[in-house]
C-alpha cells in the first residue's frame, strides 16, 4: 500500500545551510531538517514516507517525532506575480542588472531581456538578486527565482513553480531543447536555439507538454539532462545501490531528463558529452558540437520510427 504523505507543524523545520548541508543529499539548498534533529525532509532523495507539500522524510534516528496533518487555512487573494515581475523588470536599475548577469553568465543582454530578468531586494538581508519569471503554458508568471551575485538560487516565497521561456521560442528555426534552469535557456535564445527550462530537474513536464501541443506540435523536442553524475555515493543509501545506473541520489540530472522524458513522450534525449550543462556547452564554443550531437539524436530515431 502507498503511504500517505507526512506533513509536520512549520515551526519545526529549519533551512539547511552550507554550514550545515543535508544529510541526506549533502547539498545547501532547498532541504529541511528537524530541530530535535531526529528527521529530515529531502528534496532530492526519495524515500517510502512522502511529504504532502513536496519532498520524502528521512529518519535519523528513533522514534519517529509526532507528525501532524496540515491545518486548514482560510483561502487569500493570490498574489499578482506578473504584476511584480514587470515592475522588477522595469526597475530603473534593471538595465544594470542586466548587463552584470549577461556578463557573468556570458550570454546576451538581449537573451535577458526576452526573458524579462529585472532586479529586486530580498525581505531578510536587503540582498540584491535578480529575478528570473517563472511562467504556466498561457505566458502567466506564476512566482519567479531569484539569482543572488554569489550563485545561489532560491524560490520566492508563496509564488507557483512553471517555466522558463523567451516569446519567440516556438519560432525559431531546429528542435526545441529542454533544459534544466533559466540560465540555459538564456544561453541558448543567445544562439538563437528554441529551448524551454525547466525549473529542476524533474519539474515541468506538464508545462512543457502544454507549451509544445499549443505552439509547436510538429517540432523535434529533446530533453536535455546535466553532467552531475556522483558515482562515488552509490551504495550509501538504500535507494541508490552500488550498480545505480542513475538515480536523483547519484545522478539527478539523468534521472530528471529520463522522468520529464517519460512524461513528454515521443522524445530525444541528450547529457552534454563533455560539458556540465548547456550554457557551459554553448559558452565555452561548443555549438558545432552540440549540433552534430542533435543530428545524430535524429538519425537515430529516424531509424527507430521506420
Amino acid at each position: 500500500m502507498e503511504s500517505k504523505p507526512y506533513q509536520r507543524e512549520k515551526s519545526s523545520w529549519v533551512r539547511v545551510t552550507r554550514a550545515e548541508p543535508c544529510p541526506i543529499c549533502e547539498r545547501p539548498d532547498y532541504c529541511t531538517r528537524a530541530t530535535d534533529g531526529m528527521v529530515v525532509k529531502c528534496m532530492r532523495v526519495e524515500s517510502h514516507k512522502p511529504v504532502a507539500n513536496g519532498g520524502w522524510l528521512h529518519n535519523l534516528s528513533e522514534p519517529l517525532p509526532t507528525l501532524v496533518a496540515p491545518k486548514r487555512t482560510k483561502r487569500t487573494k493570490k498574489q499578482d506575480w506578473t504584476r511584480e515581475c514587470r515592475q522588477m523588470y522595469e526597475h530603473a536599475k534593471a538595465a544594470d542588472m542586466r548587463r552584470r548577469v549577461a556578463k557573468k553568465l556570458q550570454v546576451s543582454e538581449s537573451a535577458l531581456d526576452r526573458l524579462r530578468v529585472g532586479i529586486g531586494w530580498d525581505e531578510w538581508r536587503h540582498r540584491e538578486f535578480s529575478s528570473w519569471p517563472s511562467r504556466d503554458h498561457n505566458g502567466r508568471c506564476i512566482g519567479y527565482v531569484r539569482r543572488y551575485a554569489a550563485g545561489s538560487k532560491r524560490t520566492n516565497l508563496g509564488g507557483g513553480t512553471g517555466v522558463f521561456y523567451t516569446h519567440r521560442w516556438w519560432q525559431l528555426p531546429g528542435p526545441v531543447l529542454i533544459v534544466e534552469g533559466g540560465s540555459d535557456v538564456a544561453a541558448c535564445d543567445s544562439f538563437d536555439i528554441p529551448a524551454i527550462g525547466r525549473a529542476s530537474n524533474v519539474h515541468g513536464g506538464a508545462w512543457i507538454g502544454r507549451l509544445i501541443r499549443r505552439h509547436a506540435p510538429d517540432k523535434r523536442i529533446v530533453v536535455i539532462g546535466e553532467r552531475d553524475e556522483k558515482p562515488e555515493k552509490r551504495g550509501r543509501v538504500a535507494s541508490c545501490p552500488p550498480d545505480c545506473t542513475g538515480c536523483a541520489y547519484c545522478w539527478p540530472g539523468l534521472y530528471g531528463m529520463r522522468k520529464v522524458a517519460a512524461e513528454l513522450g515521443g522524445v530525444g534525449l541528450m547529457v552534454p558529452p563533455a560539458y556540465k550543462d548547456i550554457r557551459d556547452q554553448l559558452t565555452r564554443g561548443g555549438l558545432a558540437e552540440l549540433l552534430e550531437a542533435l543530428a545524430e539524436i535524429y538519425h537515430v530515431t529516424r531509424k527507430k520510427t521506420k
